[in-house]
């Protein structure tokens, strides 16, 4: 399959343990252990949700990411970003913290891997957000998982 539609050929699932994530490879052993392993003991923990993409009429996974709660903290950042995040948050008084979204985690099978998938999971995890009513919020991807 050249071109993959998430949203039409695919069924977007939570992961729960009815549903859990098996034989996932997305050529990283690490994100691969945490798909396969570590996904059940991260949520049962709450330390965040996991989805994943799945083909519809078989059981291959095509992406899978997790979610964390998370904020910006503007004391750790240069005036020119405080200065845009004020801008998008209007408010009296300034935050020092503003919620954000963080994609902790994001794989995509080699299967499937080159054809824009991740960008679609990144806007996939914004609409999780809205979803869940959180009108105003920063998604970031935690980069020290990726090198």
């Amino acid at each position: 399959m050249n071109l993959i539609k998430l949203k039409t050929h695919c069924d977007f699932i939570e992961f729960t343990p009815e549903s859990p994530i098996t034989d996932f490879d997305c050529g990283d052993s690490d994100l691969n252990d945490f798909f396969n392993r570590d996904a059940p003991l991260f949520q049962q923990q709450r330390l965040g949700q996991t989805f994943y993409h799945r083909l519809k009429g078989n059981d291959k996974i095509v992406c899978a990411f997790s979610l964390s709660a998370d904020s910006l903290k503007t004391v750790l950042m240069p005036g020119s970003r405080v200065k845009k995040i004020k801008e998008l948050m209007p408010r009296e008084k300034a935050l020092q913290s503003y919620p954000a979204l963080l994609i902790g985690r994001l794989g995509v099978s080699l299967e499937f891997a080159g054809k824009g998938i991740a960008a679609i999971c990144t806007d996939v995890a914004c609409r999780v957000s809205t979803d869940h009513r959180l009108k105003k919020i920063f998604v970031f991807f935690d980069l020290s998982l990726v090198f």
